[in-house]
């Protein structure tokens, strides 16, 4: 998109409103089909999980191309859609190649355009900082700006290779945002001169790379907002006054979801839209795009918000749509394109993302192992222990496995210890991805470690997800850190533990007593 912006076509005021409004879509497809018929949307973003069946949904979404007047923006987030590559950018911090991540967005892209998807949301910007009580989910590439700004500004120009839209988020960045029960808010504390030090620093990097599309965040800002209460979705001081003029950014600026928590605790849908189109946005994302229609239709004709700010996010919306090649490439073949050598790429940034903390695989790889998990699930349901023990069972000899249950008996702890005292060694596999430093797995998981190593047994761990519990491991023969559980992180633990593969990973965020 360049800043001379492509002919609009002459859209009627009604048909204006609908090009702003993107709905997430809904359990009732038939009603999603209607509002499209009608004109009321201009894109749809898909739900996490709804890539389960991709050639499912690759259908509907040509279904609702066909009943659009003009084409839809389809937006969806490559951790749900493409798995294999799942988590890419805590992954991407841990190997630190920007060419991965380049690989990375140009593959997250081909698959998107593959099932009619045209914007990724992806990459997250967030700096990333030590987590306090409820802090967002780690999702970022790490805790240093530069290589935050370097990896994002890679996975973007690939993602644009690929023809896909990348919107980076959450803007300007909850990093560091700590949550305020009393509030029902997410709130980023900082001054203006941390803000810009660490938080901007990134989306200038990108911005540099040819970043087009930013997502907003559902945050108050105390640096940048006056009113305590005031979301960035909702503050011209953020969205038209530091990105548009401060930063020159001319893109595309889509909100947050309109329903979220946060917003509901002060708005209904309806006015939480009229205020993010007022504030700056050109794409507003909602479950109720009923409600919001009806809203901004009524301010637009009573002039309560002006009808230049309406065209100047259609314009944009259009520039969009113009840029990814719609509505010449709104449809895709069917059954959709299957876009080779994304498990070989999933694989190499698993292997590149293995990180040692401390010690050495060698007196744990031998026959006669306890193998030792907690029993957690996928986004897709797959179960991670299930791997874990075809793994050990295909490439170990003699193995003693043993599942933990989410919250086990003390009979069962018992059992697993006796059990294990037998054994030549223990390896651990702790799964951490979305747990918390005080989720009882964790606590069980390191009390049955340091039991292993009271009764003489070399002790490793490989440890996925959460960096931020690696804490509870010291004194351990081997820790390793892996960011996802999908089973190309499970293939690269024990490639390294047999010796096939290294361990070239940093760890992308500073841990706290490692």
């Amino acid at each position: 998109m360049t800043a001379s912006q492509p002919a609009v076509p002459p859209f009627t005021l009604q048909e204006q409103v609908g090009q702003v409004i993107m709905a997430v879509w809904p359990e009732d497809e038939e009603r999603l089909a209607a509002l499209v018929a009608r004109g009321w949307i201009g894109g749809v973003l898909l739900r996490p999980g709804q890539g389960a069946g991709w050639r499912q949904l690759a259908t509907a979404l040509s279904a609702l191309q066909r009943t659009a007047t003009y084409p839809l923006l389809c937006a969806a987030d490559p951790v749900a859609m493409a798995r294999p590559l799942s988590p890419c950018e805590l992954a991407l911090g841990a190997a630190r190649l920007p060419e991965l991540a380049e690989r990375c967005g140009r593959a997250a892209a081909a698959q998107a355009r593959a099932l009619g998807i045209h914007l990724l949301l992806a990459p997250s910007l967030d700096v990333h900082r030590e987590p306090g009580p409820r802090a967002h989910p780690l999702r970022s590439f790490g805790d240093n700006p530069s290589l935050v700004g370097r990896l994002g500004g890679a996975f973007v120009a690939g993602c644009h290779a690929g023809r896909a839209l990348a919107v980076a988020g959450r803007f300007p960045g909850r990093g560091g945002a700590a949550y305020d029960p009393e509030r029902v808010l997410y709130v980023l504390p900082q001054d203006r001169q941390t803000l810009e030090k660490i938080d901007l620093a990134p989306y200038i990097q990108a911005g540099a790379a040819g970043l087009h599309a930013i997502m907003s965040g559902n945050l108050h800002v105390v640096a940048l907002d006056s009113l305590p209460n005031r979301l960035a979705t909702h503050s011209s001081a953020i969205a038209e006054g530091l990105l548009r003029r401060t930063l020159r950014f001319s893109g595309l600026l889509l909100s947050d979801n309109l329903d979220a928590p946060e917003v509901r605790a002060r708005y209904t849908p309806g006015q939480a839209a009229v205020l993010a189109l007022a504030a700056g946005h050109d794409l507003l994302v909602t479950e109720s795009p009923e409600e919001v229609y009806t809203a901004l239709y009524e301010v637009v004709l009573h002039g309560d918000v002006p009808l230049e700010r309406l065209r100047e996010a259609v314009e944009r919306v259009w520039a969009a749509r113009v840029w990814l090649g719609l509505p010449e490439e709104r449809f895709v073949d069917l059954p959709p394109v299957e876009i080779p050598d994304v498990l070989v790429l999933a694989r190499e940034v698993a292997h590149a993302s293995l990180t040692v903390v401390w010690g050495r695989p060698e007196r744990l790889a031998g026959p006669g192992p306890a193998v030792l998990t907690n029993r957690s699930r996928r986004a897709d349901g797959s179960a991670v222990e299930a791997d874990v023990r075809r793994l050990a069972n295909n490439l170990l000899a003699e193995v003693n496995f043993h599942a933990l249950d989410p919250d086990p008996a003390p009979s069962q702890v018992d059992e697993i210890l006796a059990s294990s005292a037998a054994a030549r060694a223990a390896l651990l596999f702790v799964d951490a991805a979305g747990l918390g430093a005080d989720a009882p797995d964790l606590k069980i998981m390191a009390a049955l470690a340091q039991a292993c190593r009271r009764a003489g047994l070399p002790v490793g761990v490989f440890l996925l997800g959460n960096p931020h519990v690696l804490a509870h491991f010291p004194q351990v023969d081997l820790l390793a850190y892996l960011p996802g559980h999908g089973e190309p992180y499970l293939e690269a633990a024990f490639a390294f533990l047999l010796g096939r593969s290294g361990a070239p990973g940093r760890l992308p965020v500073t841990v706290s007593g490692t």
